[in-house]
């Protein structure tokens, strides 16, 4: 949490963590060697956004797509990082965002609920305004 704490929104960052995993595995008396992985090493690159959800997850920018710049319409692409499975956070440099936009990805993290839907963190759309 403390590298977490000193990351500023605009700091493009490399996340090193380890996923989930789902596995099948056969106990074979017979053999001696065993053939399960249980981690599932990640590294992710992205700008970092903040922090969101009681479990918490970091929230990394994969794209902005500035659909209509007169009116502030955007989709973003993101990544949610569970901080529980950040091995380590690296700044890599740092992005220049637009003041405004900015501003509204900050509002838009603070009004965000998480929920989880088929193995992806979702951000609602109605918390984007």
């Amino acid at each position: 949490m403390k590298q977490i704490k000193r990351l500023r929104i605009g700091d493009y960052v490399q996340i090193d963590w380890h996923d989930a995993y789902k596995g099948e595995t056969r106990i074979d008396q017979q053999l001696d060697k065993a053939k399960a992985q249980f981690e599932v090493p990640v590294t992710s690159w992205g700008v970092y956004v903040g922090t969101v959800g009681r479990k918490k997850y970091v929230v990394l920018m994969r794209d902005r797509f500035n659909l209509n710049e007169l009116d502030g319409v955007d989709d973003i692409d993101h990544n949610g990082i569970p901080v529980g499975m950040i091995d380590e956070i690296t700044v890599l440099g740092r992005v220049t965002l637009p003041k405004t936009f900015a501003l509204r990805l900050e509002h838009w993290l603070t009004k965000a609920r998480v929920r989880k839907r088929k193995g992806r963190l979702i951000i609602p759309r109605e918390n984007l305004n």
